[in-house]
């Protein structure tokens, strides 16, 4: 912190970001590290692993596993280059112009990437970040850099969107048909997953060819209860041509958010199983806003609240009459602790 106030250095690109912290106490410091250690910034000579396909005019390459779902400063954790054209994802704050999306090399949320051979695996499922920076880390959609006028042909088969530029082509499965500011685009509120496939003529033939293999692929997604750890899992595979990737991601050991034995804070509901009406304990925390949210075993939201605790406010009370019966997983959290418990909801 003293290095950054004496060498003038809180406006320089790299720490631009966290300019709002400057004018706090020095001592406050150990703490506040302690709570923003969801950021991550680090360059690849850390001995990251880098997975680089290359045939003739194309490539793709992928940071693999790096520091998902944290705040990062990793700009292309995986793009593909197809001729004269790059394609890649970024999350943050979708703008008309991409080039205007952020100043700096930061990704508001890293995703997992895994890479085989001319396929990669692209998931996003972003961390609770504290509200300490302000508004910097609330844009957490995801947008695609796809310049159609940069391709010969372009071609769209459901979620697929397809370019070739001469002989070298390209396939993305997007996560959504939406846009953002006139950019392709999907907002995030829990997860999503991006593939990205890369051939050329020599590999598959024609345009057709590679439209076709792209056609025959296999895509499944979904979000589980993990019975051993009570925790949210989001699943994804990608099966095309005779790649096959899949990821399950669970909570992680490392996290910004507080431990919830070491916070001494206790996630009680009931009644447990529940028929019609489920009950939300909140007396551990106080004049504070929490967030409440409930999910399926295949992971759809039935439930999600902001809530404000005060003296008067102990207990919510969910009305769950209408939920098909089954197992749920109900998450409470702030801006520096998370907890969940599973429920059954009975007939």
């Amino acid at each position: 912190v003293n290095l950054l106030a004496d060498s003038n250095m809180w406006k320089h690109v790299d720490f631009k970001l966290l300019e709002p912290l400057s004018s706090l106490p020095i001592e406050n410091f150990p703490n506040i590290s302690r709570n923003l250690d969801y950021i991550s910034q680090s360059t690849l000579i850390c001995g990251q692993e880098v997975a680089i396909f290359k045939n003739h005019s194309i490539t793709l390459s992928s940071v693999l596993d790096f520091w998902k779902g944290k705040v990062g400063f990793q700009q292309y954790p995986c793009v593909a280059n197809i001729g004269t054209t790059a394609v890649f994802t970024a999350s943050g704050e979708v703008k008309p112009d991409w080039e205007d999306r952020n100043s700096d090399n930061q990704n508001i949320h890293l995703p997992y990437v895994a890479q085989q051979k001319n396929v990669s695996l692209i998931m996003y499922r972003p961390e609770t970040t504290s509200s300490i920076l302000g508004t910097a880390f609330t844009f957490k959609d995801v947008a695609l850099h796809f310049k159609d006028a940069d391709y010969d042909e372009v071609a769209e088969d459901n979620l697929w969107l397809l370019g070739r530029q001469e002989n070298s082509y390209v396939a993305v499965r997007r996560n959504c048909l939406g846009e953002i500011n006139s950019v392709r685009a999907c907002p995030t509120t829990n997860g999503q997953t991006w593939v990205i496939v890369v051939g050329d003529s020599l590999m598959y033939g024609s345009f057709s060819n590679f439209k076709n293999a792209i056609q025959q692929s296999n895509f499944e997604e979904s979000w589980y209860i993990d019975s051993t750890t009570n925790s949210l899992v989001y699943y994804a595979k990608i099966e095309v041509d005779s790649v096959s990737i899949e990821y399950a991601w669970g909570p992680e050991t490392t996290t910004g958010i507080e431990n919830v034995v070491a916070n001494n804070r206790d996630l009680n509901v009931y009644p447990n199983p529940t028929k019609n009406v489920l009950n939300i304990d909140l007396s551990s925390f106080s004049n504070e806003t929490i967030y409440a949210k409930i999910y399926s075993a295949t992971g759809e939201m039935v439930f999600n609240k902001a809530i404000y605790i005060n003296n008067n406010k102990e207990v919510e009370a969910i009305n769950t009459s209408s939920w098909p019966k089954g197992i749920y997983m109900v998450l409470v959290e702030n801006n520096s602790t998370q907890l969940t418990k599973k429920i059954i909801k009975a007939e």
